[in-house]
């Protein structure tokens, strides 16, 4: 089949952007769209990749509309007509890990954001500014050639949980007449969509909107989800030119045949993913990303293991490493998909780093190890289209055990362009519209709401016992810190992704030692640091990704990188055990 108008950040198969779009923002600014190759694609816009907000809930004049936005689309205050629009479910969303959630393999639009998959969600904060409280998404009907399953991972590996009211525990799927709602009300939230099967799904939906006057309904949208590399005919369906597939049984859960299955390799860029090979087996840490299947590493690259390492600093570092006033010890991580804990790890020490690619939101989870005031000094950086490289730096206070001036509510780091000056910004989402606030005037409480104890897996990144956390799912009574790489004045002048690093950690003193580091101080005056790193079995330095064992080109098999936390836990055990014991002296 034909699939015409690819593009890196989605296909506009649409003679011109303004069919099918709600012009809100600035349409001068958006994606050139391309001609579409395949003319069944004509006046339909197809997104393959990037932050969708499926159900996008609006309030104006006492009524409620529903659209759906696309932030890739060059203008993230863009919506399009969900009717006019077709989701791409790739091959590369083949997930075979999938099978431990829902009993076998699935195609998988996942919950944390992955390149080259549409990561598709519901935002209904907006409904506050039509003094509306909470609201419903109603499923008025759900169709396709298999079920479709609707569910929530918690934070830190928390089991899953459907997102339609009244579901038992593990009944995901999804049918007309369910309403979906979790956790508080009028949120911006993403979950896992799991398709049983390759082909046309359609989903039509409406809002309903509760406040202090009643109750009121969106008008029904129509949303058309191409599964497995059927995008032409689901543009035929998308304009009333073919009938969407029946509604599947209940419990219509066989897998879809070989040739839908994914590539064979994961590469080190999901750019670089190739469409239409066979899988073998799936990528530990994402829902849509397969792993090679088990074999030895080639004889020319040297497994990468954690090991217990020393070696000497200046006092400064030592310092820094140590507390007592100074740096302490914080963590900043993605949760992996599909009940991965630890997926892409930002920070654990000063001076770590983290890429976000322009056009990002993303909640990561960000642990305080004791109660306490943490002031956490990032910066950002990005290279500029005129050649230049720009920087700027903010702290962020968190009241880890206390309240602040900012204790619930979604919030965004982000930063703007002033000129040839890069300024961290907090996008403020508590108000409606949003605002974009100076970091330092906010000060975010973490109380008891945000006390929970940590799994065997943040051994990984030095981390046990109760903790203080903001995770990357929403949780009412602690506030939702995440990154976002979306202002406008960036996207128009930026040339590239945006870096942010790790400058400084000012906390108490119980909270030191970054990444389960030890620092000791020698007869001479010199210092000396323990820590977790890298190494091969011939003693050369080398990157553990994500916190486990892994080659130099790509991950270990299972066997493998579970070998890698054991050491890294054992390490870490020993650690915990000398510092007692040092204490008890």
């Amino acid at each position: 089949m034909a699939r015409g108008c690819l593009r890196k950040l989605g296909r506009m198969c649409a003679a011109g952007v303004a069919v099918g779009a709600v012009a809100i923002g600035t349409i001068g600014s958006a994606a050139t769209p391309s001609v579409a190759a395949d003319p069944q694609c004509e006046g339909i816009t197809v997104i393959e990749s990037g932050h969708v907000d499926a159900f996008k809930a609006t309030a104006a004049s006492g009524s409620v509309t529903l659209e759906l936005g696309w932030d890739n689309s060059g203008d993230s205050r863009t919506r399009y007509e969900p009717g006019h629009t077709v989701i791409d479910v790739p091959q590369a969303a083949w997930a075979d890990n999938a099978k431990a959630v829902i009993g076998h393999p699935a195609y998988v639009l996942p919950q944390v954001q992955e390149a080259n998959i549409p990561w598709v969600g519901w935002d209904l904060m907006e409904l506050a500014q039509g003094k509306f409280r909470s609201a419903d998404i109603v499923l008025d009907e759900v169709s396709g050639p298999g079920a479709l399953r609707l569910f929530i991972g918690g934070n830190l590996g928390e089991a899953p949980r459907p997102l339609a009211k009244g579901k038992a525990a593990d009944d995901y799927v999804v049918r007309g007449g369910d309403r979906l709602v979790d956790g508080p009300p009028l949120t911006h939230k993403h979950f896992y969509w799991a398709f049983d099967k390759a082909g046309i799904y359609t989903v039509s939906a409406h809002i309903e909107a509760h406040g202090d006057a009643g109750t009121t309904s969106s008008a029904r949208q129509s949303y058309t989800f191409a599964v497995g590399g059927h995008t032409g005919e689901a543009c035929q369906v998308a304009k009333g030119e073919k009938a969407p597939s029946s509604t599947p049984e209940a419990g219509d859960t066989t897998p879809p045949p070989a040739e839908h299955i994914t590539a064979n390799t994961a590469p080190a860029h999901p750019d670089e993913t190739p469409a239409g090979a066979p899988a073998t087996s799936p990528a530990p840490a994402g829902a849509g990303q397969a792993a090679p299947a088990p074999a030895a590493p080639a004889a020319s690259t040297e497994v990468c293991l954690p090991k217990e390492v020393t070696r000497k600093v200046s006092a400064e570092e030592a310092e820094k490493h140590r507390g007592g006033g100074s740096a302490s010890r914080i963590a900043v991580f993605e949760s992996g998909n599909l009940g991965t804990v630890v997926g892409n790890v930002w920070f654990t020490k000063v001076g770590d780093t983290h890429q976000l690619p322009l056009h990002t939101h993303v909640h990561p989870n960000w642990i305080f190890p004791a109660a306490g005031t943490y002031r956490v000094t990032l910066s950002q950086s990005v290279p500029l289209k005129n050649g230049q490289v720009v920087s700027g730096k903010t702290t962020l206070t968190f009241i880890a055990g206390g309240s602040g001036t900012a204790n619930d509510g979604h919030f965004d780091l982000g930063a703007e362009l002033r000129g040839n000056t890069l300024q961290p910004m907090l996008k403020d989402d508590r108000k409606s519209p949003p605002t974009w606030v100076n970091p330092e005037s906010v000060t975010f409480g973490v109380g008891e709401a945000g006390k929970t104890a940590v799994p065997a897996q943040l051994g990984t990144l030095g981390i046990s016992g109760t903790v203080y956390m903001i995770g990357s799912t929403q949780k009412a009574g602690v506030p939702w810190v995440g990154a976002n790489t979306q202002n406008e004045s960036l996207l128009a002048q930026a040339a590239g992704p945006v870096t942010w690093k790790l400058e400084d950690v000012q906390g108490p003193a119980g909270a030191a030692g970054a990444g389960g580091a030890r620092v000791t101080k020698n007869a001479d005056g010199t210092y000396t640091l323990t820590e977790i790193a890298g190494r091969t079995p011939s003693g050369q330095p080398c990157t553990l990704h994500g916190g486990l064992a892994s080659t130099g080109a790509s991950p270990l098999t299972p066997a493998i990188a579970l070998f890698g936390v054991a050491l890294i836990l054992a390490g870490f055990g020993g650690l915990a055990l000398r510092a007692q014991l040092r204490a008890r002296k």
